[in-house]
């Protein structure tokens, strides 16, 4: 699979793109994410890659152009057919919506600054537009680290064993007719890992947490289970 993002901010994202499970997929070449910079398609001195909105208005808004340059020198290597732009007012990311990316051979995600991209992007350029929440950021760049970071878990043989993916929370579809009980090897300094009531409390909040899966998975009302 292959994600290419268009950012302002290259050099933000770069250092979360190398660290744990997503950082080794990367290695392995079970991904490839490549970050472009609007700002070198941007053909005046100043490489501007803003401008006021058309009919006044407070802030600014990205220009087309640099856009339109930056997603057209990727079409060798991607196929642009779904061209994600993190905007506020797109469906919100989940784990469904993570899951149906990861069948993708390929993806854009478009990070937004400003006020803004101009809406002739949203309308020749953009096949859809995801919405990590209902809250504010300053750039499309934290939306973009967690949209790769859900989807690279849904590929296979990234999470190297799937039964680590499968019991997550928020998954499709949970297994509960058993609970996993997870310790380290290594004793705690008490040793009250071998403590009876701690291991029935242990054994009470595995189970606590198996329910809370299945209800995150239904979209259900915790009131209701």
């Amino acid at each position: 699979m292959r994600i290419d993002v268009l950012t302002l901010f290259p050099e933000a994202m770069q250092p979360m793109l190398h660290v744990g499970v997503l950082g080794r997929a990367l290695e392995e070449g079970l991904l490839t994410v490549s970050l472009t910079n609007p700002r070198d398609f941007a053909h005046d001195r100043r490489r501007t890659v803003d401008d006021t909105p058309y009919g006044g208005g407070a802030g600014m808004v990205m220009r087309c152009e640099p856009l339109f340059e930056a997603a057209e020198r990727l079409i060798e290597v991607n196929s642009l057919e779904h061209v994600i732009l993190l905007s506020p007012r797109g469906r919100v990311f989940n784990q469904q919506v993570a899951r149906e990316l990861a069948t993708l051979n390929d993806m854009v995600l478009i990070c937004a600054r400003y006020e803004g991209v101009d809406e002739r992007v949203s309308r020749q350029l953009v096949t859809e537009e995801i919405s990590i929440g209902d809250y504010v950021l300053s750039g499309g760049e934290s939306a973009a680290l967690v949209v790769i970071e859900a989807v690279s878990r849904m590929v296979p043989r990234v999470v190297g064993d799937w039964e680590s993916v499968e019991p997550d929370s928020f998954y499709p579809e949970p297994v509960i007719d058993s609970v996993v009980i997870k310790l380290t090897k290594k004793k705690s300094r008490d040793n009250v890992v071998i403590d009876d009531m701690f291991f029935v409390d242990f054994v009470k909040k595995a189970f606590t947490r198996k329910r809370r899966t299945f209800v995150n998975s239904l979209g259900m009302d915790k009131e209701i289970i």
